[in-house]
């Protein structure tokens, strides 16, 4: 799936979630537009470099070559058993708690940038 159909998928609020890990707005662009500009910034090489030799990014290196190696796609236990487990929150909850700030695994962290998408239908 392309990456600007995940982000459609995402709630309205979480948006801003994920752009705070890649961009320095000055204000808040439109959903539309936010999710253009995270597509252009988050597929960008050079951003990507930048970001992987940030101490957080070097982080990312192992889950995400995992990934890589599975096309992609990995069953959630599996991922989880790896690098850490993934709260099951709403919006509302991210959003008050501020748990982006605080992320449990990498697992976590990885989805608050928005580098990995897990379904919907598997939080039950």
């Amino acid at each position: 799936m392309l990456l600007r159909q995940l982000l459609y998928r995402c709630e309205i609020r979480f948006l801003p979630l994920i752009a705070k890990h890649w961009l320095r707005l000055q204000s808040t662009p439109d959903y539309e537009e936010m999710i253009r500009i995270l597509c252009e910034v988050m597929t960008d090489p050079l951003v990507l470099r930048d970001k992987f030799e940030e101490q957080e990014g070097k982080a990312f290196s192992a889950p995400l070559q995992y990934l890589i190696s599975h096309n992609g796609l990995a069953e959630a236990s599996d991922f989880e058993q790896k690098f850490g487990p993934f709260r099951i929150a709403g919006t509302d909850r991210i959003i008050r708690e501020k748990m982006w700030q605080s992320p449990v695994s990498v697992t976590e962290d990885l989805w608050y940038h928005g580098l990995i998408y897990r379904e919907p239908r598997f939080f039950d």
